[in-house]
């Protein structure tokens, strides 16, 4: 990368439904590709890379910095982008970035709000969700991030008595609870593309976010021009709950064999 020039940037979401990849120099998005959320993501990843470096007729040894999804989210989705962005960081000696899953979904359409859930699906019904702010582009972590079912995430929210923006594929799959819920508290609720505007308490549901690899690749330059880059060994996962195995291995179900 030459003094003065925006790095190139490669991002990665393979934690949520929806997995993407970005490639991005300053806020022009040179390629982005989305996947099917119907087919497993690791098993199209490399696919998806090699696309969107081909449409921004960039090669792989060009990129200047990688950044990742970090999580919370599928497991196997978040073990295969970080395995994928740390060998090539490793290999090519670049820096690495991973943005937590819940601040780019937090930053999704860029403008600010002083409360904001967060929330993705878990599975079984249940929700990663967290309590953030958005300033200026910068998140700012009020409550952390929380394996949730929803019931529990709206009293939470209720509890708050404030304008509230919900953000996030988990968000929409909770909608009509939401809204059940908002009207019994007499909380009027909207669908919106920009900050609360109107007086009192009121929750707004965003549009569903296509992609988040540009929402990585924005915070990751962010932390990049802050000194949170790291080297690929320096890399990890963000988990919240532990895996269905690791559930699985530590209360077997009275049908699982022993091993």
């Amino acid at each position: 990368m030459r003094t003065g020039e925006d790095p190139l940037i490669l991002s990665i979401d393979s934690s949520t439904e929806t997995s993407s990849v970005a490639v991005v120099r300053g806020s022009q998005t040179l390629a982005l590709c989305t996947g099917e959320p119907s087919v497993q993501h690791s098993s199209r990843m490399l696919a998806d890379i090699d696309a969107a470096l081909q449409d921004a007729s960039v090669a792989l040894e060009n990129i200047d910095l990688f950044a990742v999804a970090s999580g919370p989210g599928s497991f196997t989705g978040l073990r295969a982008g970080l395995a994928t962005t740390k060998s090539f960081a490793a290999t090519l000696g670049r820096m690495v970035v991973g943005v937590p899953t819940l601040h780019a979904v937090a930053s999704w359409e860029g403008f600010s709000a002083s409360h904001v859930i967060a929330a993705i699906p878990a599975g079984r019904g249940e929700l990663f969700a967290q309590l953030l702010s958005v300033r200026d582009g910068r998140i700012v972590e009020l409550q952390p991030p929380t394996h949730v079912a929803p019931e529990i995430l709206l009293d939470r929210a209720v509890k708050l008595g404030t304008s509230i923006i919900w953000r996030g594929g988990g968000a929409h799959k909770i909608a009509g609870l939401l809204r059940e819920r908002a009207a019994r508290e007499s909380i009027k609720t909207s669908e919106s593309n920009g900050a609360p505007m109107s007086a009192g308490v009121e929750w707004y549901v965003s549009r569903p976010a296509s992609a988040l690899a540009e929402g990585v690749a924005s915070l990751a330059r962010l932390a990049l021009d802050e000194g949170r880059a790291v080297h690929a060994r320096d890399l990890s996962a963000i988990y919240v709950r532990p895996s269905d195995a690791e559930l699985n291995e530590k209360c077997p179900t009275p049908n699982s064999s022993p091993k």
